[in-house]
């Protein structure tokens, strides 16, 4: 519904938009540059890094628009801000899955071979 409330002033203002949409973009580039790069020197899995990646270069727009809507109400500056979020975040984390793919086999970083020889205990002596 606050999409809806938003949609003129949107399609009207796009220099007010691209000024809203700045900083997430910057927090965005930061953000999966920071915990992928984290995750890869960590020698962390794909698996781990790319969801890491994606929660944390998040910014929880639903916990946002709840809190905008209640403190300044629906057609305030905050709601529309927190309109253009979610219609940043989507496209960009498709994205970011899309690159985490392509890059995924560089993940982890030092793979460790075992070999069977390594893990059966052949070591061991029993008493």
């Amino acid at each position: 519904m606050l999409f809806s409330f938003e949609g003129e002033v949107i399609l009207n203002n796009p220099a007010l938009v691209a000024l809203l949409a700045a900083p997430n973009l910057l927090h965005y580039v930061t953000m999966i540059t920071i915990t992928y790069s984290v995750s890869w020197l960590a020698n962390w899995d794909y698996q781990t890094s790319i969801v890491t990646t994606l929660i944390g270069s998040s910014s929880h727009f639903e916990i946002a628009i709840a809190m905008a809507t209640t403190l300044y109400g629906i057609g305030s500056g905050a709601a529309l801000a927190t309109v253009i979020g979610p219609l940043m975040e989507v496209p960009l984390m498709l994205s970011l899955t899309r690159f985490g793919l392509w890059t995924s086999k560089y993940f982890p970083r030092n793979k460790i071979k075992v070999g069977v020889g390594n893990i059966s205990g052949s070591h061991l002596t029993s008493s």
